[in-house]
């Protein structure tokens, strides 16, 4: 059976933090598992917590879920990790995750143990030649002139309405009949064209 595992940091306070364990089956079957431990590590390996022990006996549904809070000392080296192992009958899965704020996407945006400086001590002043210089060698595209849009003339053409002998060239209409479209065309888009025919 192949046991995934995800390990998160879920709450963090000066002298604990809650940590939050998901086991789950790879194969979608049922996930079996005798039991778990989560601690808390130092950089170079040592223990900076108690072995959190979680007895699970028996046979479970898809996944398991579990959170346990763990107590550690007030002041944290650089580095501390949390581990976690998961017994099942056939072996045994490992995993762990940074407790350093900020090196995990969800610390980060979620601000997990971050001390923000107030907004006063930001200072917002142009870039210098050296960053800029820096930031070209990796984002050619940010320093790259700005191409302007060429403006094309638009050239709106009056609408010229034929007249009388160029509609009688061009239908074959008798005098009457042309020179009665032309003042259809020529005349008040606001009058009814047809108002002067005749009943049918």
């Amino acid at each position: 059976m192949n046991v995934q595992l995800c390990l998160g940091l879920v709450e963090r306070a000066s002298d604990r933090m809650k940590v939050r364990l998901v086991a789950s089956s790879g194969d979608d079957g049922p996930l079996s598992l005798e039991g778990a431990s989560i601690r808390l590590y130092g950089s170079a390996g040592e223990p900076l917590t108690p072995r959190f022990l979680v007895n699970v006996p028996g046979e479970l549904g898809a996944h398991w879920d579990t959170t346990v809070e763990l107590r550690h000392p007030p002041e944290l080296p650089e580095g501390a990790v949390i581990r976690a192992h998961v017994w099942s009958p056939h072996d045994t899965t490992e995993c762990g995750c940074r407790v350093d704020s900020g090196t995990r996407l969800e610390g980060y945006l979620l601000g997990v143990g971050s001390d923000p400086e107030p907004v006063d001590a930001f200072e917002l002043g142009s870039v210098d030649d050296e960053r800029l210089d820096a930031l070209a060698s990796r984002l050619p595209w940010a320093t790259a002139p700005v191409r302007e849009a060429a403006h094309k003339a638009v050239v709106i053409e009056a609408q010229v309405h034929p007249s009388a002998d160029d509609l009688r060239a061009d239908f074959g209409l008798d005098d009457d009949d042309a020179q009665w479209l032309e003042e259809l065309l020529d005349g008040d888009d606001d009058e009814d064209p047809l108002s002067d025919l005749p009943d049918l």
